[in-house]
């Protein structure tokens, strides 16, 4: 069920307008009407009606029962919630009033004479700095800095959703919106920037599963990242790229490299669950077929990210557009 929607307050913030959007796009795709989200969430019409049109912003419980009811990633819609009630509020600007009447003129005091002035106090001796020896690194206090690499990673996929609205569907002329040969770069650019934080969350999993840290929540951001790379793997199949050079060599490039990730991820996953009771007993891993499968099929995504790395920098270069290293994909 569609909705011929309303544009969006210009005054809303980023993160609220993100996270409206995104609410709009959910209702629809659920074949949901106001009246329905009122009778499952028990808030009113008129309610939805203003949290919909960017009127006020969802409140933090019909939020949480907006995605049961739409089963939508709560972590992603909370983290936009969150931003958006932590926005700061732009203050208006006024001009100062012009005076009415004219202020009465008061004579300036005389400036002190030498022999009056104020002695100069003397300067303060400052104070040694004392040197201070850096504490231990706890890893136990690392993992909250993935935890918000992951959700800014969401953040980020969510944002590249947006951004490339223009060129998901377009079907005007070479010269409309989202089909031009710069627009088309600009919008894949904007796919490819998400990646890297992928990569960063994968990577640091992988590295405390071989150490036995952390083994579940290592488990649960490779599942998170899976899911992200998945959804990459949609936009891409989503954008027009017919006017880049070597278009179709280069999705399939970068399609087979994030479905190979994916597969790494769910395989590195699986191998953290499965050695549980091999890191208690010796401090050691399991050696599994789950631990060889993510090599191979992160082998898999470095030589076809490889491929898509040389093309995409080809395309960079003929749109003056930042170059793509492998790494970064």
């Amino acid at each position: 069920m569609g909705s011929d929607w309303r544009p969006l307050p210009e005054e809303l913030p980023l993160s609220a307008r993100l996270l409206t959007e995104q609410l709009r796009a959910l209702k629809d795709a659920n074949g949901l009407s106001l009246a329905d989200l009122a009778a499952a969430t028990h808030y009113s019409r008129a309610s939805w009606e203003r949290w919909l049109n960017g009127k006020r912003l969802i409140t933090h419980t019909a939020l949480i029962g907006f995605t049961t009811l739409v089963e939508a990633n709560t972590a992603l819609l909370l983290t936009l919630h969150t931003q958006a009630t932590t926005t700061p509020a732009t203050p208006p600007t006024t001009a100062p009033a012009a005076p009415t009447t004219a202020a009465p003129t008061t004579a300036a005091p005389a400036p002190p004479s030498p022999s009056a002035a104020t002695p100069v106090p003397p300067k303060p001796v400052p104070t040694p700095r004392v040197p201070v020896t850096p504490a231990p690194r706890d890893r136990s206090r690392q993992r909250p800095t993935r935890r918000v690499v992951v959700l800014t990673a969401l953040c980020a996929v969510l944002v590249a959703a947006t951004l490339l609205v223009v060129a998901l569907t377009g079907t005007g002329t070479g010269a409309s919106a989202g089909t031009s040969q710069l627009s088309q770069a600009r919008a894949l650019l904007t796919l490819l920037n998400t990646a890297a934080d992928n990569r960063a969350v994968a990577v640091a999993a992988v590295v405390d599963i071989e150490q036995c840290q952390s083994l579940p929540q290592s488990a649960a951001d490779l599942d998170q990242m899976g899911r992200l790379r998945a959804a990459m793997v949609t936009q891409l199949s989503r954008l027009r790229t017919d006017r880049l050079a070597q278009h179709q060599a280069l999705v399939s490039a970068l399609d087979q490299g994030w479905q190979a990730s994916q597969r790494a991820d769910d395989d590195y996953a699986n191998w953290a669950q499965a050695s549980a009771a091999a890191c208690t007993a010796g401090h050691r891993p399991a050696a599994t077929a789950w631990k060889l499968q993510g090599d191979e099929a992160s082998a898999d995504a470095t030589a076809a990210k490889q491929r898509a790395a040389v093309l995409w920098n080809a395309v960079a270069t003929a749109n003056g557009l930042s170059d793509i290293t492998a790494d970064q994909l």
